[in-house]
């Protein structure tokens, strides 16, 4: 993320008025939303408990997993990039397999998740501006 002081120069500076400080905080909304979803979603207990419990006990045991973690929190690493495609894959089957009661739950929490990430794409294409 730019450093604010080069904005603050610029409009300190004079003749630019706001525009420099309104475009870092649109930059950075930007490049902070995907951190603030991922926040929003590990915080929240009912957003996929089951899936969040096969992630979780691959976390425990997977010490490649809690490196990248700890570069997505500390932004080095986009929060997509925690786990490829084929570990989220290996997450969502072996929930389905551990769940055999429970499979329709599975399918929703990971159909929620697909669907909420085509939504936030789409509200990135936008300009993060809500689509109509």
């Amino acid at each position: 993320m730019a450093t604010l002081t080069p904005a603050i120069e610029r409009v300190l500076g004079g003749g630019e008025g706001e525009g420099p400080l309104r475009a870092w905080w649109r930059r950075r909304d930007r490049e902070s939303l995907a951190m603030y979803w991922f926040a929003k979603e590990m915080g929240d207990s009912n957003w996929a408990p089951l899936l969040s419990e096969t992630f979780n006990s691959r976390f425990a045991s997977d010490p490649e997993v809690v490196v990248r973690f700890l570069r997505v929190l500390g932004r080095d690493l986009p929060p997509s990039q925690l786990l490829s495609a084929g570990e989220v894959a290996s997450v969502v089957a072996e929930t389905f397999r551990n769940n055999p009661g429970k499979r329709r739950r599975v399918v929703g929490e990971a159909s929620r998740i697909g669907i909420e990430e085509m939504r936030r794409t789409a509200l990135r294409a936008s300009g993060l501006r809500r689509p109509r």
